[in-house]
């Protein structure tokens, strides 16, 4: 093989143009491959395969886990109340209990599954995270008594809080760096989607069978546990065919077989690029490649400062987004005095909501105001929003005007959060990626756990304008951490 340096007239960088020479019998002239590759680090390592067919794969195998994720907490803040109370007979002051038993699962599964991704590979925890939400949401299904629901309860979020931390992570190293903006938020929008089947079955399955009647034999919590307990096995048996990340491989020093799933991923797309081990030598970081160094978070002072505020306001505004969203059929029905099929209905159209949110948020991060400023613009707007709502009730009734400002609400809330899940695993180095993004994760699922037993007590004893004010003031604040990051990621290389 001859390796030496030339230039392409499409190209502005300088590529390495190798030759392969295959030497037959003697008199035979000689069959010569040439392969042209701009040379790291100008151009990165996915950029040396157009956007295809396995991305979209990818796309719909890491947006499936995704929407699992809301999928989950959407239908356990709808039954808790039937669960506690009617079913098992329990005071209703624990009706928060089962979304802070899920959260503190979720939380403790986004760190853990970030950490073993980086660790063990993507591949296992990948893979894992929804055959356990899976396996355990049937039990859960099938719970005889209340601490059964508590601990498979516990489990469904240990597994499914992972998707968040290891998803991202792993969709963003296989885009090439054009798409990933865009496709990153693509990928919110099964978040946002989860929640609408959440709404769509609990709307069609709750109110119709009221416990209130039979609560013995009541069968509709239960089915609203084990649609998406199945639908996690389904997308679990999916997933056993993903490729573990090139990127990953490469800095495990592993570099054949990056090299072998490099050229699948080209076959995927129908491209003729053809990749040796040569190439990929030059893609392995210089330094220790073989190790987990978390301590690579800290390497940098501008990074320490963008991780500290990142994970500030994945706490922050996941206070205000789950106490506004969680018990929000509850909020519908105290605050306006609407019945059951009122406020799941309003709550559907306010899930519906944030699917163009998602969408817009695509186009948003790629324009000038970037990932920084789109998540701060509309974080701002959805605390402003929260205040709008709060003295709804006081100057008008009407429902049209409810459901225009909790739809707000959620459409800026996810344009928020489709920037902020595109922006978060940009900005750590691969080694730490997933277990960045699960820190993140954590932060977001701990800020969640302390949150449903005060809001539903205050729905309870006081006033549900205390709730609000609490939503807008939690929400101002991550709209502050955002305005102040120091790192913008828009057109900006994945670090290795």
């Amino acid at each position: 093989m001859v390796k030496k340096k030339t230039r392409d007239s499409t190209l502005d960088e300088p590529l390495l143009e190798f030759e392969e020479r295959d030497e037959g019998r003697p008199g035979d002239r000689d069959t010569v491959h040439i392969h042209h590759y701009q040379a790291p680090p100008t151009q990165p390592l996915m950029d040396l395969i157009p956007f295809g067919r396995f991305h979209i794969l990818m796309l719909l195998m890491c947006g499936l886990g995704w929407m699992q994720d809301n999928y989950w907490g959407r239908v356990i803040g709808d039954i808790s109340k039937t669960v506690v109370e009617e079913k098992f007979k329990m005071d209703g002051k624990w009706d928060g209990i089962p979304a802070t038993v899920q959260f503190t699962g979720m939380a403790l599964g986004s760190f853990f599954w970030g950490w073993a991704s980086d660790f063990f590979g993507r591949k296992i925890a990948f893979i894992s995270t929804l055959f356990i939400a899976g396996i355990f949401g049937m039990g859960m299904a099938f719970a005889p008594n209340f601490i059964v629901f508590l601990v498979t309860l516990f489990f469904v979020g240990f597994g499914a809080g992972g998707n968040l931390a290891v998803d991202g992570a792993i969709f963003s190293e296989f885009l090439p760096s054009k798409q990933r903006g865009p496709m990153l938020v693509l990928l919110s929008t099964f978040w946002s989607f989860g929640s609408i089947i959440a709404s769509t079955q609990d709307y069609f399955l709750l109110p119709y069978y009221d416990t209130d009647r039979d609560p013995d034999r009541n069968s509709g919590w239960r089915l609203a546990i084990a649609i998406p307990a199945t639908i996690s096995v389904f997308i679990g048996v999916f997933r056993l065919i993903y490729i573990e990340s090139p990127m990953y491989l490469l800095r495990k020093n592993r570099v054949t077989e990056a090299t072998n799933n490099l050229n699948m991923i080209s076959r995927w797309n129908g491209t003729p690029q053809e990749f040796d081990g040569a190439i990929l030598e030059m893609y392995v970081p210089s330094e220790n490649a073989k190790g987990f160094n978390f301590g690579a978070i800290f390497a940098d002072k501008k990074l320490v400062f963008a991780t500290l505020l990142c994970w500030s306001f994945w706490f922050t505004t996941n206070v205000a987004y789950t106490g506004f969203n969680l018990f929000l059929p509850e909020l519908l029905k105290k605050k306006f005095q609407l019945e059951d099929r009122e406020a799941y209905l309003d709550n559907l159209i306010y899930n519906i909501a944030g699917l163009p949110a998602s969408l817009l948020g695509a186009w948003l991060v790629e324009t000038i105001l970037g990932r920084k400023w789109s998540m701060t613009v509309s974080c701002t707007l959805t605390a402003a929003c929260f205040l709008v709502f709060n003295y709804v009730g006081g100057w008008t009734s009407s429902k049209i005007v409810i459901v225009v400002i909790i739809s707000a609400i959620n459409f800026f809330a996810q344009i928020m959060y489709a920037a902020y899940y595109t922006y978060t695993p940009e900005i750590f180095p691969t080694s730490v990626r997933s277990s960045g993004m699960g820190v993140a994760a954590l932060m977001g699922k701990a800020a969640s756990i302390g949150t449903p037993f005060p809001i539903h007590y205050l729905m309870d004893y006081y006033s549900i304008a205390y709730v609000l004010w609490i939503d807008f003031g939690f929400m101002a604040a991550g709209a502050l951490a955002m305005a102040l990051l120091p790192i913008e990621t828009r057109g900006r290389q994945l670090k290795s």
